[in-house]
């Protein structure tokens, strides 16, 4: 679950001044209509917009700004080559979109401008409602060039709970008698690994028939390596980072990681997962899954989701649900979910912007109550409705939302502005979800609740885009080192659990071990630790605290 030309239009004056008071706005004096330009230089964005039309949610974003945006869109996906064909031009957008490297080059060569004072002076309610996240927008020298998006109050209502974990029969399980079924106590949500390799003996013995598990290589090992209860994290632009013993390191560092290559290994060789398991295709994983032959996955399984939807129709309680996987029962936190709880500030204004103050004030437009309802939710009586105070999408949305049906996101505007525009999520002062479509999952949707039933336990962690990549120009080699790690090392781990012995597969890890200190692990692992202290010096935390679940935030915060 990840979020990540044209002229559109978006809008300050007039009708800013009949809603300043209400929306927190600073009052204005009756202006000319605003005019900006806007590149989309992100090619998974560039596909949730229609060119030379706008969204119902852009139209009232224009009507309630008195703002208009001239929006282009990336056409390639190529998108380095575009963007230095712009720079070269010479006609810079008033604001850019963009991420990963173009970002950074956008920064380094000072296509784009600082955004503190900006802020400081033009966006109170950005600093009101999300000013929690300003910190981690900061890059290295505490200047912001960057807003991001969908910024969470409270992680309870985000819509994707596919999360890295073993998903288990739930009908199976009832057969089974499993005493953690209805999850009635606090960590139920929760199986250690003993319990988990207990419930595939009994299937191997009361299902012959049946494979006890499914397993992609790369997400059996972030499951295996998280059960430990450490800080363990994919971040943007870098690769798995794990905090243990005092620093960060990439996964391939981690202590645990050659006792998670030997885990799988053994776990093949008992017969737990179907023989040939590290070289399954989606459509492989998809047809055993739907076809009913599968009892877990352990981790997430492409294929799994649309297998889901399968067994779900046929019966409703034949479908797959989530335990989080600990290695021992003391474990009672576990980062497990990798869900952005706020995207990476890839919003930036040029340095060919006239009227930067003018581009804030509309940002900050976006990040009022106001402003996040209608980018989360839409219009009343067109996306959704009010039923006993409760927001409530249309069924055209909720399951256009459900499905990800770009048709419906590029007609209503429900979810692309979502990931562009600096808007609040979670909980609002009513206590409605922002993002009605999230809402309407986890209240009326039980499985999605009871996949969510310890979400205090386990954390959403936040990307902090500024901080945590790999910089190319900062960190060369390192960055060089990863680009090469990244092309060989799951493959070269899924051939070493893939022998037919333990004393063959820590042999074959030994050797990759060996090419991924030839290919420069030292340096990332170097690179990673410096991220990861400037990531908690951006949060004001100690290492060992850059990331924490909501319970232990909670917990902290009383002290």
């Amino acid at each position: 679950m990840k979020r990540k030309g044209k002229k559109l239009s978006v809008g300050l004056g007039a009708l800013m001044m009949v809603s300043a008071l209400g929306a927190g706005l600073p009052a204005r004096a009756a202006e000319e209509p605003k005019e900006y330009s806007v590149y989309i230089g992100d090619a998974w964005m560039a596909t949730l917009f229609n060119a030379g039309e706008k969204d119902l949610v852009l139209q009232e974003l224009e009507k309630r700004t008195n703002t208009t945006l001239n929006l282009e869109l990336v056409k390639s996906s190529d998108v380095s080559s575009e963007v230095n064909v712009m720079l070269a031009s010479g006609e810079l957008p008033d604001v850019i979109f963009a991420s990963g490297d173009v970002r950074s080059q956008m920064i380094r060569d000072g296509y784009v401008i600082p955004l503190n004072d900006l802020i400081e002076e033009h966006a109170p309610n950005i600093k009101e409602n999300i000013g929690f996240v300003l910190p981690e927008w900061q890059e290295r020298d505490g200047t912001i060039y960057g807003i991001g998006s969908f910024v969470w109050n409270d992680p309870r209502y985000a819509l994707n709970l596919t999360v890295n974990t073993v998903a288990i029969r739930y009908d199976m399980l009832k057969e089974l008698g499993y005493e953690k079924l209805d999850r009635t106590n606090p960590m139920d949500s929760f199986i250690t690994t003993e319990e988990y390799l207990s419930l595939l003996d009994r299937v191997k013995e009361q299902y012959p028939d049946l494979y006890p598990a499914l397993f992609d290589t790369e997400k059996a090992l972030e499951v295996l390596v998280k059960s430990k209860g450490v800080q363990c994290v994919l971040l943007p632009d870098s690769t798995y980072c794990v905090y243990e013993d005092g620093k960060a390191t990439s996964m391939f560092s981690s202590s645990y990681m050659e006792e998670a290559v030997q885990f799988l290994n053994q776990f093949c060789t008992d017969g737990y997962a179907p023989e040939g398991v590290t070289s399954f295709t989606i459509e492989e994983n998809q047809a055993l899954l739907a076809s009913g032959q599968v009892f877990s996955t352990l981790g997430a399984v492409e294929g799994l989701e649309a297998a889901n939807a399968a067994l779900a129709a046929e019966n409703d309680e034949s479908r797959f649900v989530y335990f989080y996987l600990v290695d021992a029962p003391e474990i009672t936190d576990v980062l497990i979910n990798g869900y952005a709880s706020v995207e990476g500030p890839n919003l930036m204004i040029t340095k060919d912007c006239e009227e930067p103050a003018g581009v804030i004030e509309f940002l900050d437009y976006c990040a009022t109550e106001e402003g996040s309802t209608l980018i989360g939710a839409g219009v009343e009586g067109v996306t959704y409705t009010v039923e006993d105070g409760v927001k409530v999408p249309t069924e055209e949305v909720a399951k256009g939302y459900a499905m990800w049906d770009t048709n419906m996101i590029k007609k209503y505007g429900i979810g692309n502005w979502l990931n562009t525009l600096p808007a609040m999520e979670g909980l609002d002062a009513d206590g409605n979800a922002y993002d009605v479509n999230a809402q309407l999952a986890f209240t009326q949707d039980k499985w999605v609740m009871y996949n969510n039933a310890d979400w205090e336990h386990f954390a959403f962690p936040r990307t902090i885009n500024a901080n945590a990549k790999i910089d190319a120009s900062l960190q060369p080699e390192a960055h060089k080192a990863l680009a090469e790690i990244q092309t060989y090392v799951f493959d070269r781990v899924a051939k070493a659990v893939a022998q037919p012995s333990a004393e063959e597969c820590a042999e074959e890890w030994s050797v990759c071990l060996e090419q991924l200190q030839d290919d420069g692990l030292e340096a990332l692992d170097a690179a990673i630790a410096e991220n990861w202290d400037a990531l908690a010096a951006a949060k004001g935390r100690t290492p060992d605290k850059v990331f924490m679940t909501p319970a232990e935030e909670s917990s902290e915060s009383q002290e």
